[in-house]
């Protein structure tokens, strides 16, 4: 991480994130957008070019991996907000998940347990 800060990778190409996540995270200083994740290459590379985002990952584990980010935001279904929010805390990445958290009292447990 750049002192002061944060690379972001978007896990998907949601609408929320280019309506809302993306034009709030260019009013920061400290928010730097430099991944897209998806599992539609051209549809990623649409929103990279669009958004002037340098990096494209057509896999979501490959961006949870990667050391070019260092938190995630999830705005995928909510069934898959369990999954993917806890794959990328065990990989060391903060994560911004879209509401709702989870789909269930034990989900949003499971991410509790992952993130202490």
């Amino acid at each position: 991480m750049i002192k002061d800060q944060v690379r972001w990778g978007i896990l998907s190409t949601a609408q929320i994130a280019r309506n809302v996540f993306i034009p709030s995270l260019r009013q920061t200083k400290q928010g730097n957008l430099v991944a897209i994740a998806s599992r539609d290459r051209k549809l990623a590379e649409l929103y990279a070019s669009t958004f002037k985002i340098p990096k494209i990952f057509d896999d979501y584990t490959a961006m949870i991996k990667s050391d070019k980010i260092d938190a995630v935001y999830i705005p995928l279904p909510n069934n898959l907000h369990n999954e993917w929010s806890i794959k990328a805390i065990n990989n060391g990445k903060h994560v911004f998940c879209e509401k709702p958290l989870a789909d269930s009292h034990e989900a949003a447990e499971q991410m509790l347990k992952a993130a202490k």
